[in-house]
């Protein structure tokens, strides 16, 4: 019990007095790295031992299996044409250093461009870039991450200079803080993220994506099925708004072999100014998702995911890791 208190209040210390204080952009990097991940909200402790948490945390990085490889896909469900993303990520781990590395691709073509006087102007293109790097260091129950991210922005024709960013995140998960059983777990998770501008100066800024992040998971199990919940809360400075992530789990066990569904809630407001109500956050932020996985003795794992939005069009997820 006592390490659960002090591995808990450190993580709230770190919550406390880890905040940017500035405004940026690059929103992309809060498109979910999995069709897991996506499933259940987006809450940091989903991709728990995956490389593809590298974006969200880099601490749960840290894997049983020696090497793995991650791939997926982002497609759009409806009009909206011409939306590309995909990533692809590896994990190593070296004695209780795993290291990971990955590469996201985002892309918006074929958008119209007018002058003030509504004349067409022809159509120009997005794309974002990012690749990430980080490590996770385990000892005694707790995983120390560090991540950073070399990331470029970028329009085609309309005279626009490619910017490029780095970002860095800061996160430190708590596992097993419960009483050593075979049926119950709690996870607690914290994550800072953070931005850097390289141009036109070295700057700390923050962004859509720029939060501090402190994430729960509670897991219950017996030989066949087990549940679990994850909880996450947000803070954004930038925008001084708090939200809630909120997710379930349920699988079933055939020995080696693992089958299950999820479901997830997004960006569930607890707090804004006065400015913005809560049908506004609903409508334009909050997802719901579902999701299925089958996972073959963690060799191999495959993920789907679908996620409904109220206002942007609806997004399904394919994912694919490899372990050896």
């Amino acid at each position: 019990m006592a390490r659960i208190i002090i591995s808990v209040s450190s993580l709230l210390l770190l919550h406390a007095t880890l905040l940017a204080s500035e405004a940026g952009g690059l929103s992309f990097l809060n498109i979910p790295t999995s069709a897991l991940s996506a499933s259940l909200g987006s809450t940091t402790t989903a991709d728990l031992g995956r490389p593809s948490a590298l974006i969200q945390n880099p601490a749960n990085i840290w894997q049983f299996k020696r090497f793995a490889i991650s791939f997926s896909d982002r497609s759009l469900l409806g009009g909206i044409q011409g939306i590309k993303y995909h990533n692809v990520f590896f994990g190593f781990r070296v004695k209780q250093l795993a290291l990971g590395l990955g590469c996201l691709y985002y892309s918006v073509d074929n958008i119209e461009q007018y002058d003030d006087q509504a004349v067409y102007l022809g159509n120009f293109s997005f794309q974002n870039v990012a690749i990430p790097f980080g490590f996770s260091l385990k000892t005694s129950g707790l995983l120390w991450g560090v991540g950073f991210s070399y990331i470029t922005q970028n329009f085609s024709n309309i005279g626009y200079t490619k910017e490029t960013f780095f970002a860095g995140d800061i996160g430190v998960t708590a596992t097993d803080l419960l009483p050593k059983s075979n049926r119950y777990d709690l996870t607690v998770s914290y994550v800072n993220k953070m931005l850097f501008s390289k141009t036109p100066k070295v700057a700390l800024v923050n962004s859509a994506s720029s939060n501090s992040i402190l994430g729960f998971k509670g897991l219950l199990r017996n030989n066949i099925f087990s549940t679990a919940l994850f909880l996450d809360l947000l803070v954004n400075p930038s925008i001084n708004i708090r939200n809630m992530r909120l997710a379930g789990q349920l699988q079933a066990k055939f020995g080696e072999t693992k089958v299950g569904i999820n479901a997830g809630v997004n960006s569930l407001p607890l707090y804004q100014v006065a400015e913005v109500t809560y049908g506004d956050l609903s409508k334009y932020s909050m997802k719901k998702s579902f999701g299925l996985y089958f996972d073959l003795k963690q060799r191999v794992v495959i993920n789907f995911a679908y996620e409904w939005h109220p206002v942007l069009e609806n997004n399904q997820y394919i994912s694919m890791q490899l372990s050896f």
